[in-house]
């Protein structure tokens, strides 16, 4: 285990954004972490641990503890039986080689969260999801080893407390638990889920698709809309979505009316189904909300918006600072909030800023 100081980490990130860490180490086994975590607490330092560096945002000024990073390996089988196969899958395979494997052996379940960035590692933080798959829903159990004494334990399905986009690792337990492997519950004959309507529309003309052909479409919808990684910097989907119950929707249809208009209204009402039950939670498009309120030209410094998703923030200069990226935030927020009443929740770990700086960019009103 090489411990290093003063590590640069802005190229370990998709954002390609933020300065070095006192303390850096690829922890390539399970006593690497023990022994990792040995040193955090003996000098009682702050811990962070980065995955694929997908889903964060680290300060310019980078994080004044250790950053650890798993590179645990491994994908085997572990259990089977007719209907379902048990997978254990360590938590620095990169997720995509995950899901491509799982579909060459002709396993269902994870087909629609191909081409995710990142580590598998990060599957049950955040409760990945997309095109009407979540990771809660193949999860079975999470293995874990707890920072404070090093001991390993198991956290099953319920005791991950799954919801949108969020879990105990990322709530109550935060902090807590370093995730060492997950166990995925995939079936071995699947019908494929079309539920999201691009990808339900990708098929319209066509016969029930495979595995391969589910990948190939979510590939080629994910293509159209995220800039490549390579050529451009970014975190992803920078905004949760909202679920609003029915008069917390009907709320923001007569904010936006009365703010942006007829037409404008009439877009939030067609997310409801008229088939809905009352008491059914609404899902609301964030990205939506962001075209009705017009940003999608914006930028601050070298950090925008993305011109096919606005959602999606840049660094489209390659040198963009993180406090532009908070900049350009705040505005966003400011001008969803006046519009719509909603309050835009980000999705990225906003790593080593001072709390005084975030509650400056979070706190408008």
């Amino acid at each position: 285990m090489n411990i290093q100081k003063y590590y640069p980490l802005k190229h370990l990130t998709t954002f390609k954004i933020g300065g070095p860490a006192r303390y850096f180490v690829e922890a390539h086994c399970q006593d690497d972490v023990v022994r990792a975590l040995q040193f955090v607490r003996h000098n009682g330092l702050k811990l962070f641990i980065l995955g694929g560096g997908s889903n964060v945002l680290i300060s310019d000024k980078g994080f004044p503890g250790f950053v650890l990073k798993p590179c645990l390996k491994g994908f085997e089988v572990i259990k089977e039986n007719d209907e379902h196969v048990w997978l254990k899958v360590a938590a620095g395979e990169l997720w995509d080689d995950v899901v491509s494997k799982a579909i060459n052996a002709g396993w269902w379940g994870i087909e629609n969260l191909a081409y995710i960035p990142g580590h598998a590692g990060a599957l049950a933080i955040q409760n990945v999801g997309a095109y009407g798959q979540e990771a809660g829903d193949v999860i079975e159990a999470v293995e874990v080893c707890e920072v404070a004494t090093g001991n390993h334990k198991i956290l099953f399905h319920d005791q991950c407390q799954f919801g949108y986009r969020t879990s105990v690792f990322n709530s109550s337990l935060q902090g807590k638990y370093l995730i060492l492997h997950t166990i995925l519950r995939l079936k071995k004959n699947g019908v494929p889920n079309l539920s999201y309507r691009e990808l339900r529309e990708f098929f319209t003309e066509k016969d029930i698709p495979t595995l391969q052909e589910l990948r190939s479409a979510v590939i080629s919808i994910r293509r159209k809309k995220l800039p490549d990684p390579e050529q451009i910097g970014s975190a992803g989907s920078f905004f949760k979505n909202f679920l609003l119950a029915p008069q917390e929707f009907e709320q923001l249809r007569q904010n936006i009316k009365r703010s942006l208009g007829h037409a404008a209204s009439d877009k939030i009402q067609a997310l409801r189904s008229p088939q809905a039950e009352e008491v059914a939670l609404i899902k609301v498009s964030t990205a939506l909300l962001l075209d009705l309120c017009k940003v999608k030209d914006w930028h601050v410094g070298g950090a925008a918006v993305y011109c096919h998703h606005p959602l999606i923030l840049i660094n489209a200069t390659r040198q963009a600072t993180a406090y532009e990226v908070l900049s350009l935030v705040q505005k966003i927020r400011q001008q969803v909030y006046r519009h719509t009443g909603l309050t835009l929740v980000p999705e990225p770990a906003m790593v080593g800023f001072e709390e005084q700086e975030l509650r400056a960019y979070f706190s408008f009103y």
